[in-house]
């Protein structure tokens, strides 16, 4: 498959980058760490897995990824990736990084442009629903990847 055509390169690599830190960013860091390279992992929202957890409830795992060489780049988007002879240098909206190779563990973010202004979004654009799908406006409801995953807690 592709992804492992993309092994002999990382394992060539000493630094790679990882965009997005939700599940699939979060398979990717693991991968890195049993490898022992050194990651930069940049995500647009606060915190690790920000759609399921909040800051404090997944510090204990960033820090134990940031003593296996992981660097946190939060709040922190991808505006454009150029390729070196060395590699590839990442801009961000806060600097330049160069990085051996790179990962990219996006989500889907549908479009919903053309929704009514009165529908409720999410941080992450998705539409807002309550425990029935409803959304903020009577009567529509949304399903599917147009919605966020939610989480019920465990008694």
């Amino acid at each position: 498959s592709g992804a492992l055509a993309a092994v002999p390169l990382l394992e060539k690599s000493q630094t790679v980058a990882v965009i997005g830190a939700g599940p699939i960013g979060m398979e990717a860091i693991d991968f890195l760490v049993k490898m022992k390279k050194t990651g930069h992992v940049f995500e647009s929202l606060e915190n690790l897995l920000p759609k399921y957890f909040d800051k404090e409830m997944v510090a204990d795992v960033q820090k134990s990824l940031e003593k296996q060489a992981v660097i946190f780049h939060f709040e922190e988007t991808v505006l454009g990736i150029e390729e070196t002879a060395n590699g590839i240098v990442l801009e961000t909206s806060e600097q330049k990084i160069s990085c051996d190779s790179g990962i990219f563990a996006l989500n889907l973010h549908p479009q919903l442009a053309y929704l009514d202004k009165k529908i409720q979004r999410n941080l992450d654009q998705t539409i807002a629903v309550d425990a029935y799908l409803q959304t903020s406006v009577p009567n529509v409801f949304a399903i599917g990847d147009c919605i966020s995953v939610m989480n019920e807690p465990v008694a």
